[in-house]
């Protein structure tokens, strides 16, 4: 964001704000020095979404057996809290350690394995701030060979799941691809059952 004569001067393209309180809390889970990395390089993503601040970023030490540090320093506009679990409290719990930390207007829940394209986050503020009736916004997400991943289905009946999880999808295809939502546009922003938890953004 430049600066002139000491005078903040905000793009159009940028959500920047000169509250105190963040625009956004990102929440990400870690637990071992494998997802430790991830999340580092999860966290330098954030970090480059430079259009959304001020952005505070709570890294949840997720229990695990060997202590992981991720040592980074955060830029101007952006706040890092760390939290830790004495054990692992799992995706749900450990994330909802972090959001009791949270401050910001909108609450980010990211994966230590993903990371946000340039301008991701503010495409997704944006979206909540225009679409007042919205509850959770998530993103496209793409492998890193460029194929898209399933992020969405319809509510899953206790069959749908019996299926999935054995050979009768073999025999039941219609049934899989109504609830794997797997004849829908993957490019059409659209009302959806559920998310996959990869990456969510809502408003606290």
């Amino acid at each position: 964001v430049p600066w002139v004569s000491d005078v903040p001067c905000f793009p159009e393209d940028s959500l920047s704000t000169m509250d105190a309180r963040p625009l956004v809390s990102a929440v990400l889970l870690y637990h071992d020095a494998q997802t430790a990395a991830e999340a580092s390089r999860a966290v330098a993503a954030l970090f480059a979404q430079t259009e959304v601040r001020p952005l505070e970023v709570i890294l949840v030490e997720n229990g695990g057996t060997a202590h992981a540090v991720i040592d980074i320093v955060p830029p101007e506009g952006v706040t890092l809290q760390r939290v830790r679990a004495l054990e692992n409290l799992g995706f749900g719990a450990g994330n909802n350690l972090g959001a009791k930390q949270a401050l910001g207007q909108y609450l980010l829940i990211v994966n230590p394995d993903t990371r946000l394209r340039q301008g991701a986050l503010l495409i997704m503020v944006r979206f909540l701030k225009e679409h007042p009736q919205v509850g959770v916004v998530g993103p496209q997400l793409v492998f890193p060979d460029g194929t898209i991943r399933d992020s969405f289905r319809s509510y899953p009946r206790l069959a749908d799941v019996l299926i999935k999880r054995t050979i009768l999808r073999r025999f039941l295809p219609g049934r899989m691809h109504a609830y794997l939502q797997t004849g829908t546009d993957p490019n059409a922003v659209r009302e959806v059952d559920w998310l996959c938890g990869a990456c969510l953004l809502m408003e606290r």
